[in-house]
């Protein structure tokens, strides 16, 4: 950890203009440095080294200009550094844009590979403005592109045929789908569910039956697309279900290509 002193610099402060004109400089030779990096990385499409952009710079007048070549380094180095961050964010939102894309196509495969036509997706507007789920889960959560996520489905199964509907998920892990509870949106008034979530991917219902929490919020999503869509509720009703159609894994799309071991049978 380094200490250091905070002095607030104003205008009517003795060495007001002497740290202005300093600043000036300083910017001068930032933009310089970024412009020299930028050019040689459009017209090679290579990094330039720390080493290779001080030669660049070290002998133009915007070096020499202030007072020690100790603060001119410093310069150059953020500006390295700057440039490091860059292309490290844009490799890391490659791999997360070609992961989206995997899993997207994973979807759709799977959709086709079960003959489903319909694709049901759960999204609350202003979710992640309202989530509270401790900050780290939070900060991981809100770095998640949902919507980027939801848009490569749409198109990816408008494609293939397939309809891809997005609908509000308020109350779809609280309510109990093997109930058949009330499914109310968003700002309106909050039933008394007749079952609940005794622990993390595990619901129990009011009849002791015990259900995956995923699996009972989706069904309850598909419920709220069937009653937006003005469908009889009898008609996808609890009471119907024989057997789950499958369970809930975990893998790697990136590195699970066959798909055979999730097919519908």
């Amino acid at each position: 950890m380094r200490l250091v002193q905070r002095h607030i610099i104003r205008p009517d402060h003795k060495y007001y203009q002497y740290f202005d004109q300093q600043c000036y400089l300083s910017k001068n030779l930032y933009n310089l440095s970024t412009y020299r990096y930028r050019q040689h990385f459009f017209q090679t499409g290579q990094k330039l080294s720390f080493n290779d952009l001080y030669h660049q710079v070290s002998k133009t007048s915007a070096y020499y200009a202030l007072p020690n070549t100790k603060v001119a380094k410093q310069i150059i180095r953020r500006i390295d550094q700057s440039w490091k961050g860059y292309f490290q964010a844009h490799k890391d939102w490659s791999r997360v844009d070609n992961y989206l894309h995997t899993v997207s196509r994973r979807v759709i495969d799977w959709c086709l590979l079960n003959s489903i036509g319909t694709l049901v997706i759960g999204k609350n507007d202003h979710w992640k403005q309202s989530i509270n789920i401790g900050k780290k889960n939070n900060q991981q959560f809100v770095s998640i592109p949902h919507a980027r996520l939801i848009e490569m489905l749409c198109y990816k199964g408008e494609l293939m045929g397939i309809k891809v509907v997005v609908t509000e998920e308020s109350y779809t892990s609280q309510s109990s789908f093997l109930d058949f509870d009330t499914l109310p949106s968003y700002g309106e008034k909050k039933p008394k569910f007749s079952g609940k979530r005794i622990k993390r991917g595990l619901y129990k219902t009011s009849t002791g039956k015990l259900i995956n929490a995923d699996v009972n919020g989706s069904y309850n999503c598909i419920r709220k697309h069937l009653q937006q869509e003005k469908v009889k509720s009898n008609a996808f009703h609890s009471h119907d279900l024989m057997a789950l159609p499958f369970m809930p894994v975990t893998y790697d799309p990136l590195r699970t290509h066959n798909l055979n071991f999730l097919q519908i049978v």
